[in-house]
């Protein structure tokens, strides 16, 4: 008798755990499903950014105030999936120069840039191509 109250007591203890798993949830989901995801950051606003040469810099991709969310880490990748980055400002802005020796920036270079926002997801990329010099 003492080795069936003990057989009950181990089968009781494992259905309110097994309960209290459905319930909770495993590894961060719930019930009703998996946990949220990371709302995606907006595009950056490409009438806001302009890619140039500088006299001094060389190639350099800026964003005027508002063209990213600020605070964002900004990422610019060339042709061969070399990036770079840089945070925005408060204000949005932002100003990426490139290493000329590790970043393709010959004239008429297919670019992409996206932004992630503090708590968000990446964003889609918006496409600029390196101009002439």
């Amino acid at each position: 008798m003492l080795k069936s109250l003990k057989t009950t007591a181990v089968v009781c203890f494992l259905a309110i755990l097994s309960a209290m798993i459905l319930v909770t949830g495993c590894g961060g989901g719930t019930a009703l499903g998996p946990p949220p995801q990371a709302q995606q950051s907006p595009s950056p606003d490409v009438a806001l950014i302009t890619a140039g040469w500088g006299a001094t810099t060389g190639f350099n991709v800026g964003g005027d105030p508002g063209a990213v969310e600020p605070g964002a880490l900004v990422v610019l990748v060339d042709d061969a999936a070399n990036t770079t980055t840089v945070i925005a400002g408060q204000d949005g802005s932002f100003t990426i120069i490139p290493d000329a020796l590790t970043f393709n920036v010959a004239p008429g270079t297919p670019l992409t840039l996206t932004q992630t926002a503090d708590g968000m997801a990446e964003s889609a990329p918006v496409s600029i191509v390196v101009p002439p010099m």
